[in-house]
């Protein structure tokens, strides 16, 4: 109980005051001075006792109880039927006022049962007999523990005493916490309550001053700096950096977490009263714990990165440390073979990186007629890896050439990007591009953009020779020799696709939304397939024109369907014959309605 009151009580009253925090005292009864009568020297119970039991001569529980009568008269806290003169108090009894009240003691056998008969050469003789059980039983026989050379063993108040104030010891060690624990009442029976009982207990116990000191003072206090430290990261404030006070810290801490406050500061310490903030400045840093847990791992990994990216991107930037400088702008220059496994997802895309503004530099040393040539060249190559079967792709800009420079898989067969695109393919160049143009003029186009010959596959199976005429908005199907008016005008918002084989041949079929309505056929000039730049100058006309990329398809299955005959359900299938461009031949199907070659691949055209 006297650790008690000096934890709960006398302890912290006295730690306010210490601190310099306004602080009106509150009474509580002090257990001290009963301890003091029990076990202090030379005047206490236990020590008079002690002394009874090893002094020579007579001796007597009655002797005892007249000595304890003589020297603790004057104290308060002792009663017997001498010092009060009270009746009703026994001759053999004393009283101790306790702090739970009245304590009798009858002396009869005190010094009898004081006395420890087992003297320490016995329990010596027991603690050395080999066995770990006596060991057990008789500890007090090693003499390593003797701290006299009195043999005669300890009293039973001696042990008491030494018991407790190992206990204590141990205890002041700790923070310990208290469960006060009240009887209803004394007859061990449920649901009865007696209001004396319990209110007693209550008062011998200190509850009520503790509540009192608990009710006017601070449930939390802490250091002011180890406060700061630990709550700190609340608030960026405070974390990572602050040159303010401790006080003006912890009041932008506190505040961040809670409007009301009642902080109080003492001369070392930080005080607060109410449990709800303490709790959210505890949950607040919980919270925060995560994000700082956090980057410091993020920090760590990068700083263990490191030490495998560093010295591969040292080697790295000494190979291109001089490419700007280069004519050929690095493109020779060969990459680090042995990649560490934590970079092989960073240099692939440093790869792609440096192949992007490899083709962009190139790109840059082109004058402005050959970028928009490589527009084109390189618009073709998209349409041949069939980009635009649903996707669509940019090169308007530098950036938009070495983009697709860079990332384009063919599917169709290549075609030389060496090669120029001239746009007007005929015998007389000058005549054609006059006619082409006066051609272009029936539907209000002025510029003219390809033009070439066709041979054109017509609704009864038969070949014919035309010229195909590209324009702003429209593609035109114009006699072979411009002599006649123009055949067909075919508007770019009613084109559905464009379809070729996955072949280098020079065939394609121009899908028509219009049913019945779609072109069939080959563009060559003078053996030179013009089906690729046809459909990158279709496709650029088209987006210009309509806002949006026409889809162009490299068909993949054994046959193109069409429909030409200007009927619905009258489809028509355009059959692939391997030829000499696969190392073998075979011979058409059967009845075929037409046969149409170009470069060295024959195709099958039959009705469905």
């Amino acid at each position: 109980q006297q650790l008690f009151i000096d934890v709960t009580l006398k302890t912290e009253q006295s730690e306010y005051e210490a601190e310099g925090i306004d602080w009106v005292s509150i009474p509580y009864f002090d257990n001290k001075a009963i301890c003091d009568l029990i076990e202090k020297r030379p005047n206490g119970v236990l020590a008079m006792l002690d002394e009874e039991c090893v002094r020579p001569g007579d001796r007597s529980d009655a002797i005892f109880l007249l000595k304890l009568d003589d020297a603790l008269r004057k104290n308060d806290f002792y009663g017997s039927r001498m010092t009060t003169g009270l009746k009703t108090i026994p001759d053999d009894v004393f009283v101790i006022t306790h702090y739970a009240g009245e304590v009798e003691y009858r002396i009869h056998g005190f010094l009898d049962k004081n006395v420890d008969t087992l003297f320490r050469d016995l329990s010596r003789g027991m603690f050395e007999g080999g066995s770990d059980l006596l060991r057990e039983l008789f500890p007090e026989g090693d003499v390593a523990t003797w701290t006299t050379a009195m043999r005669r063993p300890k009293t039973a108040g001696a042990a008491f005493k030494s018991s407790m104030a190992n206990m204590i010891d141990l205890l002041t060690e700790m923070s310990p916490s208290y469960i006060r624990c009240i009887k209803p009442n004394d007859k061990k029976r449920p649901g009865q309550f007696d209001d004396l009982a319990i209110k007693h207990q209550i008062c011998y116990l200190g509850l009520v001053e503790n509540i009192r000191v608990r009710r006017a003072g601070f449930c939390f206090r802490m250091e002011k700096k180890a406060f700061f430290m630990r709550f700190r990261a609340i608030t960026k404030e405070t974390y990572p950096n602050w040159s303010g006070s401790l006080e003006d810290g912890i009041k932008k801490i506190v505040s961040k977490c809670s409007e009301d406050s009642q902080l109080a500061f003492g001369k070392t310490k930080v005080f607060i009263k109410d449990p709800k903030v303490v709790f959210a400045v505890e949950s607040a840093r919980d919270e925060k714990s995560v994000v700082v847990a956090t980057q410091i791992q993020r920090f760590w990994r990068r700083c263990h990165v490191r030490r495998v990216v560093d010295p591969y991107w040292q080697e790295v930037s000494s190979r291109f440390a001089q490419v700007s400088k280069d004519p050929s702008f690095g493109k020779n220059t060969a990459w680090p073979a042995d990649v560490p496994k934590k970079v092989k997802q960073a240099d692939t895309l440093l790869k792609r990186i440096q192949r992007s503004w490899w083709a962009r530099r190139k790109v840059l040393t082109l004058s402005t007629a050959d970028q928009k040539h490589m527009r084109l060249l390189i618009l073709a190559q998209q349409c041949m890896a069939n980009q635009f079967s649903g996707a669509s792709s940019s090169t308007d800009s530098p950036d938009g050439i070495a983009a697709a420079a860079v990332g384009t898989s063919v599917l169709r067969k290549a075609f030389d990007l060496n090669r120029r695109f001239h746009g007007i393919y005929a015998a007389d160049e000058a005549a054609a591009t006059s006619r082409a143009q006066r051609a272009a003029a029936v539907c209000k186009d002025k510029e003219v953009k390809f033009v070439a010959p066709l041979l054109k596959l017509n609704r009864s199976g038969k070949l014919d020779q035309r010229n195909i005429v590209l324009s702003e908005s429209h593609f035109l199907k114009v006699d072979g020799g411009f002599k006649a008016n123009v055949k067909r005008a075919v508007a770019f918002t009613s084109l559905r696709d464009v379809t070729i084989s996955p072949h280098s041949d020079s065939v394609l079929v121009l899908h028509s939304k219009e049913v019945g309505q779609d072109t069939v056929g080959s563009l060559e000039f003078n053996g030179e397939n013009l089906v690729p730049e046809f459909v990158a100058r279709l496709q650029q006309a088209y987006k210009e024109q309509c806002g949006q990329p026409l889809p162009i398809v490299v068909n993949q299955d054994p046959a193109i369907e069409y429909n030409n005959s200007g009927k619905a359900g009258q489809a028509k299938a355009l059959t692939f014959i391997p030829g000499q461009e696969d190392g073998k031949t075979s011979a058409p199907t059967s009845n075929p309605a037409c046969t149409l070659t170009s470069n060295s691949v024959t195709y099958n055209v039959a009705s469905k």
